[in-house]
């Protein structure tokens, strides 16, 4: 028979697997993360790796994105190519401020890290991975998207979310509180959700018909983002945005 929901299962032992993907995750990491059983999870971790998704580390303990997942990355993009067009922009955005520079899309009520670029500042700041997901709420890179969105879109994320940001630590009164003042400063200066000693500025992008379709964000150790920096990292996203923005409508 049919296995109806082995596609449904596959999808979330990939998710996983990518949040975790610097790391790795171990079998048993993955059972506990996606609540599925031994069998299942042993059977699947064997099937993609054996076809190219995953990888396996120098221990053969941990799996990874394999091959495939990049190969086929890239040659997807969304209907105007979002990560071509931006490409430039982050790396232009990375000379300037020396720090990890990141773009973020919404997927249904997940932000999902298109891309990652790192700096040449010895220290740099790692708090999400490429390909990794996150709730909208968690984190500047996603709230800078729901106070994009109309009030009552946004509310009724932070409601459907609200378990899952509190495993991270966030109230809902947190994150609202948090979309409010984004809403009212248009942009996003706050601590990482991850990392008690990184921050972040983000800005959210928006396409000609005045939804938002990604978000922006420099990261980096606080003393290098706040105080006298943050103005000229905050203008350098600015400058950014208005450039992409204007050939996402070209």
């Amino acid at each position: 028979m049919h296995d109806q929901n082995g596609p449904a299962r596959i999808a979330l032992i990939l998710r996983q697997i990518a949040e975790h993907n610097r790391k790795g995750l171990r079998q048993v990491d993955v059972v506990n993360l996606t609540a599925l059983d031994k069998a299942t999870v042993h059977r699947v971790l064997k099937a993609l790796a054996a076809s190219g998704f995953l990888a396996t580390g120098k221990d053969r303990k941990r799996f990874h994105l394999g091959p495939l997942i990049y190969e086929l990355a890239s040659v997807t993009s969304t209907p105007f190519d979002l990560r071509s067009i931006c490409e430039p922009f982050l790396q232009s955005l990375v000379r300037q401020t020396d720090n990890t520079v990141m773009m973020s899309v919404r997927d249904g009520l997940d932000c999902l890290c298109l891309r990652r670029v790192s700096g040449d500042y010895p220290v740099q700041v790692v708090t999400v991975e490429e390909g990794a997901r996150r709730p909208l709420g968690v984190g500047g890179g996603t709230q800078v998207i729901l106070a994009a969105l109309p009030e009552a879109e946004w509310r009724t994320i932070v409601t459907k979310n609200l378990d899952r940001c509190a495993e991270r630590g966030l109230s809902e009164t947190a994150v609202v509180a948090a979309i409010e003042r984004i809403r009212e400063a248009g942009y996003a200066s706050q601590r990482t959700a991850t990392t008690e000693a990184a921050w972040t500025i983000s800005v959210a992008l928006m396409s000609s018909s005045g939804r938002p379709v990604a978000s922006l964000s420099v990261v980096g150790i606080t003393e290098r983002m706040t105080g006298e920096r943050e103005p000229a990292i905050l203008q350098a996203l600015q400058n950014a945005k208005r450039e992409i923005e204007e050939s996402l409508s070209a």
